[in-house]
């Protein structure tokens, strides 16, 4: 769209102005709120690349943050590391504005144009948010389990340990939250596709989110039978590596690079 402005102006055109006029030309939004958007995304993206990771390439959304047979996914995850707080509130921020310049617009009866392209900046959006969420509820998952497994020699805290193993993973917790991840994505993704495409290949593309979906549903389930059951059981847990997360050494010391 910027090449296209460029076309119609003489001599160089300000890269500034277009990020200013784009907001009110394209989606005649007066409160500015949708250029602070874009400029958010923008922020991610710039915020990622310093990491050392390009942008929010399509390959970041499907990492799996504990393959332990994937160098990428490990190289990903200490890169990603120090700015994932920041990358989270940067797509976070898009999210908000976005939902306040359609409430705004409501509220003022006024019409927001080309409403598909909002939607599709606002799915961006949640991936790269979704992305930063992968990798932070993992390293913290990691880390709530090395304390509880610390705990369990005490003998006096069983039920903290258990509210530990249900934030890692129940109804509710991180593990389950990638699969609903996945699962809500895949269907703002559907219906991005199909605004603007013919149902040809979609399944394909859909199939991607479905078998991520399934791999942490598997987590899920292997989570409650071999730790959860375990632990009432015996009131003894596995060794991290035995449940997918990194080993700890005899000392109780984490790998360098990964959460303590």
């Amino acid at each position: 769209m910027f090449g296209a402005a460029a076309g119609w102006q003489q001599g160089e055109s300000s890269e500034d102005a277009f990020k200013d006029s784009y907001g009110w030309a394209f989606h005649r939004d007066p409160t500015g709120k949708i250029n602070d958007a874009q400029r958010a995304i923008m922020a991610a993206h710039a915020l990622l690349k310093k990491a050392g990771l390009e942008d929010a390439e399509d390959g970041l959304f499907w990492i799996d943050p504990l393959d332990p047979l994937s160098a990428e996914g490990q190289q990903t995850a200490a890169k990603i590391r120090p700015v994932v707080s920041e990358l989270r509130m940067d797509a976070e921020r898009a999210i908000t504005l976005l939902a306040e310049a359609r409430a705004a617009a409501k509220s003022e009866e006024r019409t927001l144009e080309n409403p598909e392209a909002l939607d599709a900046l606002e799915l961006g959006a949640r991936r790269v948010d979704f992305i930063g969420a992968k990798f932070q509820e993992m390293d913290e998952a990691i880390s709530i389990y090395n304390q509880a497994r610390a705990m369990v020699a005490t003998k006096t805290r069983t039920n903290e340990i258990s509210s530990m193993l249900d934030n890692i993973g129940s109804n509710n917790g991180k593990i389950e939250d990638m699969r609903d991840g996945y699962t809500e994505l895949g269907e703002l993704y559907k219906r991005a596709w199909l605004r603007d495409n013919r149902p040809y290949w979609l399944d394909n593309n859909l199939r991607r989110y479905d078998r991520a979906a399934e791999m942490w549903i598997g987590r899920s389930d292997r989570w409650q039978s071999q730790v959860v059951q375990q632990w009432w059981d015996t009131k003894t847990l596995p060794l991290p590596e035995q449940v997918g997360f990194p080993p700890v050494d005899d000392g109780g010391h984490v790998p360098s690079g990964f959460p303590r």
